[in-house]
């Protein structure tokens, strides 16, 4: 999972401001948003994240880049060995492929093995009713600058994770992570329908424009 263009770190301040992204970090904040196209009601999510680029340290990676592609176990790995490749980590790496966005995808061994699998089997989770899925991780410099790029990388993930829910209901359970900010990183967690993925890309540029 690796193949990125580098993006220089947004200019940080000593301390993170209170009541923004970063600054409430350290505690979990949940709100509801009804969207006006629809009137949907998206739940979203705030809560720290381990540092990515310490773990990758610790794992004797280089993820220094823009847009990361992560497994879900990242955070309690303990090698590179135990790192889990999630159902929908191909399906979602050739898409940003195709689309042309520079991504680096973390694999737990130094080559990448696909093995052949259907389309049903592609998307098959290990626990009913839930979607093995990544983790995205994006710098706030590619989510700022590069905004029509992150609002498809969103909407390609809430794809997969309607792919995974079958004939299931619309709706999607996804995790993002935003940072370094401060040295800083938060997971943004969404529940809702799929086709929310351009005004949750918006909410997380407002709140990434709050910092500066």
């Amino acid at each position: 999972m690796l193949c990125a263009h580098k993006f220089g770190q947004l200019q940080e301040r000593s301390t993170p401001l209170a009541g923004t992204i970063f600054g409430s970090a350290g505690l979990d904040v949940h709100c509801s948003v009804h969207l006006p196209e629809s009137g949907a009601l998206v739940s979203i999510a705030i809560s720290a994240f381990t540092s990515v680029a310490e773990r990758g340290e610790l794992l004797g990676i280089d993820l220094s880049t823009a847009l990361l592609i992560l497994p879900s176990n990242f955070e309690s790995a303990n090698s590179r060995s135990e790192l889990a490749q999630d159902s929908s980590t191909s399906w979602l790496s050739d898409e940003l492929t195709e689309a042309r966005i520079p991504h680096t995808v973390l694999v737990p061994d130094r080559e990448a093995r696909r093995r052949p699998v259907n389309q049903a089997d592609h998307f098959r989770s290990r626990m009913a009713g839930t979607a093995e899925l990544p983790l995205i991780c994006a710098t706030p410099r590619f989510v700022l600058q590069t905004f029509d790029m992150f609002s498809l990388v969103v909407e390609r993930l809430f794809k997969a994770a309607q792919m995974a829910r079958g004939n299931a209901a619309d709706a999607a359970h996804a995790d993002l992570v935003i940072g370094p900010c401060n040295g800083r990183y938060v997971r943004v967690s969404y529940q809702g329908p799929t086709t929310a993925a351009e005004p949750v890309a918006a909410t997380i540029r407002k709140l990434l424009q709050e910092q500066e």
